[in-house]
């Protein structure tokens, strides 16, 4: 009997096994590790994606097959890969795979960023890029980004003085960039601050948040029922109830911002237009916005510029912080352009050369999104030589691309001053440097980003000195998750450098 059970299991892998590699299109696929049946490469993949791509491609070369259960991801780690896949064959790339999860909290891609290249997706992405990412509106918004850092500065300074000796000798700096880059989120998206001037959140921010945390959690494991489509059925009853929780949480929310937004509009509050959400109501009969579209515009430009602005600063400042010498250079440029007696702001950025190569380099080691989000091959096509196939994932390495020894002098090392001689552009039209993407699928939000990482890093550096706790050593290592944050906070012992009346 015990024979039986296992010669009936060997023989049912062996099927399984089978129709599995038959069912797999016969094509010269890029290289890559054996893929078992079911689950493909599921097991070897590493907590830390980017990093075990690009340990890949040192082994394969720069274009890998990963088989995530039944789906293939081919992953590009190469400048010259990225340009075939995001420039010359863009238009063959310019969709977005969906899974079980984002069709439904996305109504099957109503949204700007996984909807497919298409009629829709051009005319989200000209209403997004001209309501609020273009110059005029960016410049406009620079007021609130300037205020929101002002507070930052004063609470950080408010602990120097009154809370340091009840908290300890360092400051876990991640707290006050998060509260920073959350306040200029929702006051250009939402047109509301949910954060006041002592770094307390109120009702409506606690609920944002909370809401915020549990969608990054449901979205940030790979599920099974992503991966194995023919157990997919099973997966979504599983956790299907507390995902549909946390969409009509999130949808109920929304729908209360876009109610008062419209009772601001009928009173004639002109104030409603200068904020995102106000604009798409202003704009929905004429562009033609359903509440699905709106909805999953104002989601897109929470989710994709929560924690990136954030997580870039603490970056730079570990980095600085461990190389005294680089962190002088950047406070003496401050000194020079800014002076000792007033705050930085946006307008001193053409001036502050140093400090963008800062931002550069941080960015070039640390991509906020080091995978990209997939792209999705429209057709059967080719890159680099090798087939791949109709519906197949396609994820550009922006990670390992920026630490390829073939194109970087010491890829590994933070040296801001290789920017100062070479003026390589981050924005998409350099594919050596892929900080934002490139392309169709571009994040359209770059330079904002750019701007808000410019002034938070430069108002931390230009109020404050920063050290180390003596005893204390910075760890470098990365988290994991789609966006590429330090694994452990940073903590820093701040020290005020300027007049008092530049902190109040």
């Amino acid at each position: 009997m015990d024979s039986f059970i296992v010669l009936s299991s060997i023989l049912l892998i062996l099927i399984i096994f089978f129709t599995f590699n038959n069912r797999r299109p016969r094509l010269h696929l890029p290289p890559g590790r054996f893929a078992w049946p079911v689950i493909g490469n599921l097991h070897q993949v590493e907590p830390v994606q980017h990093k075990g791509f690009g340990d890949l491609s040192m082994i394969y070369g720069p274009i890998v097959s990963v088989w995530f259960g039944s789906s293939l991801t081919v992953v590009v780690s190469s400048a010259s890969l990225a340009k075939e896949v995001l420039k010359d064959k863009d238009h063959l790339f310019a969709n977005r795979p969906r899974t079980v999860r984002t069709k439904a909290s996305t109504k099957d891609g109503s949204d700007l960023i996984w909807s497919d290249y298409g009629r829709q997706y051009v005319k989200l992405k000209k209403v997004t890029v001209h309501e609020l990412f273009s110059p005029n509106n960016i410049l406009r918004s620079s007021s609130v980004r300037e205020e929101e850092m002002t507070t930052m500065v004063e609470l950080i300074s408010r602990w120097c003085h009154h809370e340091r000796r009840k908290f300890g000798k360092s400051l876990e700096l991640r707290r006050y960039l998060k509260m920073a880059s959350f306040n200029c989120m929702t006051r250009i998206v939402l047109g509301k601050r949910f954060i006041d001037d002592e770094g307390v959140a109120n009702e409506e921010g606690l609920e944002l948040d909370a809401i915020i945390r549990e969608s990054a959690m449901l979205n940030s494991s790979i599920a099974l029922m992503d991966c194995v489509p023919w157990l997919g059925g099973i997966g979504w009853m599983i956790g299907k109830k507390r995902f549909l929780r946390c969409q009509d949480r999130k949808t109920g929310f929304t729908r209360r911002m876009l109610a008062e937004c419209e009772a601001r509009a009928k009173e004639g509050d002109g104030a409603s237009k200068e904020y995102f959400l106000g604009a798409l109501v202003s704009l929905r009969e004429a562009h033609d916005l359903s509440e699905d579209n709106i909805l999953g515009l104002v989601w897109d430009m929470i989710t994709a510029s929560l924690d990136t602005a954030a997580v870039a600063v603490e970056w730079a400042m570990a980095h600085l912080m461990k190389s005294p010498s680089m962190l002088a250079e950047a406070q003496d440029e401050l000194e020079r352009v800014t002076g000792p007696d007033k705050a930085m702001t946006e307008l001193d950025f053409p001036k502050l050369q140093y400090l963008r190569c800062v931002v550069k380099e941080t960015l070039r080691l640390h991509p906020s999104t080091p995978l990209m989000l997939p792209h999705k091959a429209k057709v059967e096509t080719k890159i680099g030589g090798y087939d791949v196939p109709k519906g197949a994932s396609v994820a550009v390495n922006v990670w390992a691309i920026a630490r390829d020894p073939a194109v970087w002098k010491d890829p590994h090392a933070f040296q801001p001053e290789r920017f100062l001689s070479v003026d390589i552009d981050m924005t998409g039209r350099d594919f050596r440097f892929l900080p934002f993407g490139s392309g169709r699928r571009m994040c359209p939000g770059a330079q904002l980003g750019i701007n808000l990482v410019m002034l938070m890093l430069g108002r931390l550096l230009h109020h404050f000195s920063w050290r180390v706790e003596e005893g204390q050593e910075i760890d470098m290592s990365e988290g994991t998750g789609l966006v590429c944050s330090m694994r452990s906070p940073l903590q820093a012992v701040p020290t005020p450098r300027r007049p008092t009346r530049l902190y109040n």
